[in-house]
């Protein structure tokens, strides 16, 4: 019987894909599988995968014409044969060891799912992520009491109270299943926020701990990397408006208005004519901040902005003109 099954989505990943695939066939786990599905990519990404086969039986190699994440998802779930099921992206890596005692530890209880954090990894440094609740076991009622109407925070805009991430979770599969399958497929944004809402809205037991055994791949603009188009947008606010609470949706529907279609919420009236023609300070300069820069000095010519960060230094090596807070 195989007890867990790792899907790797795959689409021209050939830069970091040895990478992931290597830290996965380190798992001391002889009853696991590693289903390792091409969504159509047309660099080495499919012949890495079918040299990594013949090391490992283990692995279990797919390919298929391109039709995008959340259908690649959909059709790994159907062909996984783990009583559990965890996903992982091409770019990233996972600590092998630690999935084993989580894995051991939920299944010791038959419980639905797994949830813990993960380790950014920006190259120069590290950011690590973690749930904003008490670790332990959750029962139905707790979390339709206390997980579910604080799955956004509401003390940090850009904050969750579970990590969206479908990653940083293992899932037992029918369940999988059953919440993937809700997913619209031309979610582009957003996907992993539906699917934990729809996995949150049918488990009876779950747990959430500390952990950080995934790493995440951060580039140097992939948080706003796929601008997300309206009709993805649409697509998962309908998705999440049966799921959310009202204040969690109003909150979630502005943070996706600010994080991918600043331009549209700065022309939103009143808040373009107050910031035309002024002084602006832009705090930040990550890849958020970097968009708001681009759509401000575009949308507003006539307004003087000065941009600051901590790490200013390192954003004016890459050419921005970027300040130092004090």
């Amino acid at each position: 019987m195989i007890s867990i099954s790792f899907i790797v989505p795959i689409y021209n990943a050939q830069q970091y894909l040895s990478e992931c695939i290597e830290s996965l066939i380190h798992l001391p786990m002889a009853d696991a599988e590693i289903l390792l599905i091409d969504d159509g990519s047309t660099d080495q990404s499919l012949s890495i995968c079918q040299e990594f086969e013949k090391k490992d039986r283990r692995i279990r190699v797919f390919s298929k014409k391109n039709q995008g994440l959340v259908r690649t998802r959909k059709i790994g779930v159907s062909l996984a044969r783990g009583s559990y099921i965890a996903f992982v992206d091409a770019d990233d890596w996972i600590d092998a060891e630690a999935y084993g005692p989580l894995l051991q530890e939920v299944r010791s209880k038959n419980g639905d799912a797994v949830i813990f954090g993960l380790v950014e990894e920006y190259g120069n440094r590290q950011a690590f992520l973690k749930n904003h609740f008490a670790p332990g076991w959750y029962n139905r009622e707790t979390i339709e009491t206390s997980i579910l109407p604080n799955i956004i925070r509401r003390d940090l805009f850009f904050s969750h109270g579970i990590l969206p991430n479908i990653v940083c979770k293992i899932v037992k599969r029918e369940l999988y299943q059953k919440a993937q399958m809700e997913v619209n497929d031309c979610i582009t944004i957003g996907e992993d926020m539906s699917f934990t809402c729809h996995m949150l809205q049918y488990a009876e037991k779950l747990l959430i701990c500390n952990d950080t055994p995934y790493h995440y791949r951060k580039y140097g603009a992939s948080m706003m990397a796929g601008h997300a188009d309206l009709k993805s947008s649409a697509a998962l606010i309908r998705d999440l408006r049966p799921l959310l609470s009202k204040e969690c949706f109003l909150n979630y529907c502005l943070f996706l208005l600010a994080l991918k279609h600043f331009d549209i919420l700065l022309s939103a009236a009143p808040l373009k004519p107050l910031l035309t023609g002024r002084n602006l300070l832009l705090y930040g300069a990550g890849a958020f901040g970097q968009e708001v820069f681009t759509v401000l000095t575009n949308q507003l010519p006539c307004s003087h902005i000065e941009w600051a960060d901590q790490r200013f230094d390192e954003y004016c090596k890459k050419g921005l003109p970027v300040c130092a807070p004090e």
